[in-house]
């Protein structure tokens, strides 16, 4: 087996011994436990069987039922040796423990291979790892580890993550066990090959604990759990320990390191096996232009006149206040914001980095939870400038507009100019200065202890340090000027508010700017002198595993030859193994997701398992869900509603002037044929409804409905021709670029269902309107720049793991998202297109797709009352209500009700909302936010909150959904049908 990637900071314990290979199966269970701040959560995983070669490491996932803790190790098995060893008798499987501390000297065990079977290895270091192996046969021993990893509070001076490595070998019948770290824990011995090993000091005690059938000794204890031989299917879990939560205020709390979640399925889960042949799932879906059946038209967008207008544009990217109006609104990279400077005292970039105590929280302060946080914008910590520019000289240039990157370029029409590359967590704001102009770097707070480098060591030849300090702002700012031949400008300080270069710029002069990282400082420098001139996308999956890549492109020199890349929360729980080493000490806080963590490297590479089982039925992602089964009683309720919601005139609802209007009701009609023909399975039912449903179809894929679609030559895309007057507000802002995700996934998921029923009955729908809706996903996730009339994933942010619905409007705050569900609902909608026509990388990649957003919601949008990454005092509110880059606000854009708030982050329901808002989630929401509510609603509000509530107590759904006399025109939304929420729960609950 080809191990393409592994767990974060995971060794193995490694057991060599002469005799015969042999192949056996063996059962391996996982109990985690993390303490975290006090508190004790435990996972257990369910075994997984494995046939393993003796011969070679391999690899066994243990996909757990719990919802926190994914567990990759690797093992070998172990032989008896010699005569002198013989083959004991089977020995009972209940573990007795024997444990040693990590400073007293090394176990010894007896020397027959029976004393190693059975056996238990753990490291404890505050998060514990206890890994327990039951081989199937008294002639062979598993032993396996897992190293941990936890970091301490952020104040102290020193690095502060510490490793515990694990090694053992068998010699002459005996077993020795020893420790490796280096300052800050105690040790009996260190190790020096091929382990991984970090400097720094971790709280509480360090122990290692090491447990046979055979000895006992006195020690700390670590918990066994005995194994079972028998093979379990849990669905896979992608949620890894929760880290603390954090309070407001100047100081950072303290860290623990995400406990990386498996990275490669197990044969014995059967997910996704022979799913998709390894590679890129990023080829183009088509290159050819759309159809003509899309007219050409420009939408009346005004993009700034020195925006490069070539080739489609990027509406819904990090840098779109660059595009509009005056230009002078920030781009948000994390964790910076970007903008061309609008004060005329100022001219030039201006950069700023808001901390903690910065923040406003509102409208009272005091409560919790509060109602919305806020960054300060337009405060300038500092400004790229030079002294030949003047404020009316200036202008900004855009181009290569990629998914993660942008050119951005201040020009002076007299004097030269400076180009900034900006990417998605690029770990520095880098300056090209034109040769002649004399650098000046402005701050509006003012520069406070400014001083440069005494020393050199640890940075590239040629490259000068400084640091400073500014009032109001407990951050440390760090300086690098480099130039291609080794002789930099000198900065001084010429006032309170402005430094100046010595001379004037030569020889490709690049000035880097940014926060010096908390405990990293020496690992910054070792990146200083290169930074990323772009950013672009890969992925591949093979079976079940998708790896997804941000790969930078970078310019300059480094000591270290990488440059620094802050990564969010969500990617440093899913790192690969390539990626461990990378890793530093160095944090820094982002606007909305948490803290960001530094990494000495070119590229982020990350690694998810797929949830391929997810299909077209109900579906549960608790452990004990077994698949749908609807009694006879649902059934003949079922059918009952089917037949009244077939009776509905489909055109009239469909037909209307709003394209999010006619998706919803496409989709509701669409999953009502669904249940006919895959729960009911009534063949005459199911073939009225798809006539029927594929006749509105027609007028949609003719472009003769009431709102007519068109391809806009402004910005290349699909969009609705309620604008062309100059409203930009018209159906929802489709036009200008609003929300397609959310519209064009009903449309998709309603075409995926109505292949799928027509193929099952012989038909060729789908392959005949194929290109029309492929040009829906092109529009919305174009996958390659090879297709050149759409920009590549327009509404998907693949950094952030999920995507942005606002477009081509300007806002201080940034980009923003309100209706979660909605965006996963496009994913899960293009999987089963792809499915339906036989386009594995479109499948793949909404595979991909979900399982990254999965992890993204529950870090930073599902807010579980352990949450780490969203403020304390902004937890309870249990959704984030509108999402923006800068800002997070508990409230919608069409009103303040909690069932709007809630509610827009659930709908639709369908099978894969249990993925994303898990059972656990949707209970503490209902208990802290709706239970209290539900009752009083009227609306069609009642009806998603009941729906959502399947999700965790499917029976009490069902029994409302069931009830006689449903009123089903008062409690369900247009996009609803009683067909499928008497569907969905019941077959949630097997009923």
């Amino acid at each position: 087996m080809q191990l393409k990637s592994s767990l974060l900071y995971s060794v193995a314990l490694a057991l060599t011994a002469s005799g015969a290979a042999i192949r056996q199966e063996v059962s391996v269970t996982v109990d985690q436990t993390t303490e975290v701040s006090g508190q004790a959560v435990t996972k257990t995983a369910d075994p997984v069987i494995k046939t393993v070669d003796t011969t070679s490491i391999d690899t066994v996932t243990a996909s757990p039922s719990g919802e926190d803790c994914d567990i990759k190790y690797n093992y070998v098995t172990v032989t008896a040796g010699s005569d002198s060893n013989p083959p004991p008798a089977e020995t009972n499987a209940v573990e007795e423990e024997s444990s040693s501390s990590a400073s007293s000297s090394p176990s010894s065990f007896a020397s027959s291979s029976s004393s190693l079977a059975n056996s238990t290895v753990s490291a404890t270091n505050g998060l514990n790892s206890t890994i327990s192996a039951s081989p199937s046969s008294s002639t062979e021993a598993v032993f396996a580890a897992v190293n941990t990893t936890s970091v301490a509070p952020l104040s102290q001076s020193s690095s502060s993550v510490a490793t515990i490595s694990l090694s053992s070998a068998v010699s002459n019948g005996s077993i020795t066990t020893s420790s490796a770290v280096t300052s800050g824990l105690s040790s009996s011995s260190v190790l020096t090959s091929g382990m991984i090993s970090t400097s720094g000091s971790v709280p509480g005690q360090v122990s290692l604990a090491v447990t046979s059938s055979q000895q006992s000794t006195a020690g700390s204890s670590s918990s066994a759990e005995a194994a079972t031989s028998k093979a379990q299917n849990p669905a896979p879990s992608s949620a890894a320990v929760t880290l603390p939560a954090y309070t407001s205020g100047g100081s950072v709390p303290p860290l623990v390191k995400p406990v990386a979640r498996s990275v490669e399925p197990t044969a014995a889960a059967g997910y996704g096996l022979n799913y998709y042949d390894d590679g890129s799932i990023l080829d183009a879906i088509d290159t050819s232009a759309p159809s003509d059946v899309f007219p050409r038209k420009a939408v009346p967008i005004k993009v700034a006149d020195n925006v490069d207008k070539s080739g489609p544009i990027q509406t819904n990217k990090f840098y779109a206040n660059m595009l509009l109006e005056d230009q002078h609104l920030a781009a948000y990279t994390q964790p910076y914001g970007v903008w061309w400077s609008n004060l005329t005292d100022y001219p030039g970039m201006a950069v700023t980095h808001t901390d903690f105590e910065q923040r406003v929280y509102g409208p009272d302060s005091g409560a919790d939870p509060v109602e919305y946080y806020i960054n300060p914008v337009g405060l300038m910590s500092t400004v790229f400038s030079a002294k030949e520019f003047s404020f009316d000289d200036l202008s900004l240039h855009v181009s290569n507009m990629g998914p993660l990157s942008v050119d951005s370029t201040l020009k002076s029409s007299s004097a030269g100019k400076i180009n900034f590359p900006l990417a998605l967590g690029m770990g520095l704001v880098s300056a090209e200065y034109d040769d002649g102009l004399t650098p000046v770097i402005y701050s509006q707070q003012g520069f406070v202890n400014f001083a440069q480098a005494n020393s050199t060591d640890g940075l590239e030849s040629g490259v000068a340090k400084y640091t400073t300090n500014l009032n109001n702002n407990n951050d440390t700012w760090v300086i690098y000027v480099s130039s291609s031949d080794g002789k930099p400008v000198t900065l001084e300080k010429t006032d309170a508010n402005t430094l100046t270069a010595s001379g004037t710029a030569s020889s490709n002069t690049v000035i880097q700017i940014g926060v010096l990282p908390r405990g990293a400082e020496s690992d910054m420098d070792s990146t200083a002198g290169m930074y990323p001139s772009s950013a672009s996308l890969s992925a591949s999956v093979s079976n079940s595993l998708g790896v997804y890549s941000i790969d930078y492109d970078t310019k300059g020199k480094s000591s270290g030859g990488t440059t620094w890349v802050w990564a969010l929360p969500h990617h440093l729980e899913s790192i690969t193994a390539d990626m461990f080493d990378k890793v530093t000490s160095g944090t820094v806080v982002t606007q909305t997701k948490g803290i960001m963590t530094g990494l000495k490297t070119n590229s982020l590479q990350m690694s998810e398992l797929l949830y391929t089982d997810l299909q077209w039925l109900p579906w549960s992602s608790d452990s004990t869900f077994s698949g749908p089964s609807w009694s006879d009683d649902a059934l003949s309720k079922i059918a009952a509603a089917a037949a009244d919601d077939l009776s509905q005139d489909m055109k009239t609802q469909i037909n209307v002037a709003s394209t999010y209007t006619a998706g919803k009701a496409f989709d509701k009609f669409a999953y009502v044929l669904l249940v006919a023909s895959d729960i009911l399975k009534k063949n005459d039912t199911t073939k009225d409804a798809l006539n029927k449903l594929t006749d509105v179809f027609k007028i949609f894929t003719e472009n003769s409905q009431a709102l007519p679609l068109m391809y806009d030559t402004t910005c290349g895309g699909i969009t609705s021709q309620a604008a062309q007057e100059g409203d930009s507000g018209q159906d929802y802002g489709n036009p200008f670029y609003n929300d397609h995700h959310f519209h064009y996934g009903y449309y998709v998921h309603t075409a995926a269902v109505l292949g799928y029923v027509d193929k099952k009955l012989g038909g060729t729908w789908a392959q005949d309107n194929k290109d029309w809706v492929n040009t829906l996903v092109r529009d919305v996730a174009n996958p390659s720049s090879d297709d050149t009339n759409f920009p590549q994933f327009r509404m998907y942010d693949w950094y952030h793991g999920h995507s942005w619905a606002a477009g081509m409007f300007v806002s201080s705050a940034g980009k923003n998202e309100e209706s979660s569900s909605e965006d996963y609902n496009f994913a899960y909608g293009m999987k089963l297109w792809g499915q339906v026509i036989g386009d594995k990388q479109m499948e793949a990649r909404g595979d991909l797709m979900l399982s990254v957003t999965k992890r993204s919601m529950g870090d930073y949008f599902y807010m579980m009352d352990n949450n780490g990454n969203q403020p304390q005092n902004f937890i309870k509110n249990k959704v984030p209500g509108i999402t923006f880059e800068n800002q997070v606000d508990h409230t919608t854009f069409f009103g303040t009700n909690i069932e709007y708030i809630q509610g827009i982050h659930m709908i639709p329901i369908t099978p894969v909302s249990s993925l994303m808002r898990t059972p656990e989630f949707a209970k503490q929401e209902w208990d802290e936010k709706l239970s209290d509510i539900v009752d009083s609603l009227n609306s069609g509000w009642a009806g998603i909150l009941r729906s959502n509530q399947a999700i965790f107590d499917a029976k009490s759904a069902y029994d409302w959904f069931s009830q006689d006399n449903f009123d089903k025109t008062t409690l369900l939304d247009g996009g609803a049908s009683l067909t499928w929420y008497l569907a969905y729960s019941a077959g949630l609950m097997g009923q």
